[in-house]
């Protein structure tokens, strides 16, 4: 008797690797793809890996297919992304794209609780990335014109070197954790006057909520 949905068998460079889906669509543990030659994922659409899930290394230029829920880290570095389309929604941990072929994050998981990793893509734009991240943020090496719609929040530090196209935070609204790293003198300075500005609001919005309360 059979007790799984599914079995795959993977054979690359005189290396096996067998996963199997339970009925219950769980795998529980990782789930390690990465190095094996591959070009697309197998459907695993509705399949939870409750630890990481790792495609990293393959020739992938899709995550069609990908869980639709992972409780560890997604990691689908050095393929050959062009879209972030059909990825998890949802990763518990880190989530690393960089090295791939990226021009957009549109489709990226839109909650991270640890690190976001889209470096050394061709990325353009940071809209249609995730709405919160937990952990760093890094968006080095690519074509970056602009910051506006980056991340609403990152807990950690917000890293952008060598994007040598950025000439101006303007539009920049992510509120950040730890700091903020460009690499550039004149847009670290923007950035002070920006944290300025905001903490002034703040004080402000704090100075007239105190000031309602005490005119009741």
């Amino acid at each position: 008797m059979e007790f799984f949905y599914k079995q795959y068998i993977y054979q690359h460079n005189g290396e096996i690797r067998r996963w199997t889906i339970p009925y219950d669509m769980v795998i529980r543990g990782d789930v390690d793809m990465s190095n094996m030659g591959l070009k697309e994922l197998p459907d695993l659409s509705a399949v939870t890996v409750t630890g990481n899930f790792n495609c990293s290394g393959n020739q992938l230029t899709s995550l069609v297919g990908a869980p639709k829920s992972v409780g560890g880290s997604f990691y689908c570095h050095d393929n050959q992304l062009t879209s972030l389309k059909g990825v998890t929604q949802q990763i518990n941990n880190n989530f690393n794209c960089c090295h791939n072929k990226l021009t957009s994050l549109a489709g990226s998981p839109q909650s991270v609780g640890g690190f976001f990793d889209c470096s050394i893509n061709a990325l353009t734009s940071l809209a249609g990335g995730p709405q919160s991240v937990g952990g760093w943020f890094n968006c080095c090496d690519n074509n970056l014109t602009s910051l506006e719609g980056a991340t609403q929040s990152v807990g950690g530090d917000f890293i952008c070197f060598r994007n040598r196209l950025l000439k101006s935070l303007a539009g920049f609204k992510s509120e950040i954790g730890g700091l903020f790293m460009c690499g550039s003198e004149r847009l670290q300075q923007e950035y002070e006057e920006i944290k300025k500005a905001r903490l002034a609001e703040q004080m402000k919005n704090n100075m007239l909520s105190q000031a309602m309360i005490h005119s009741k």
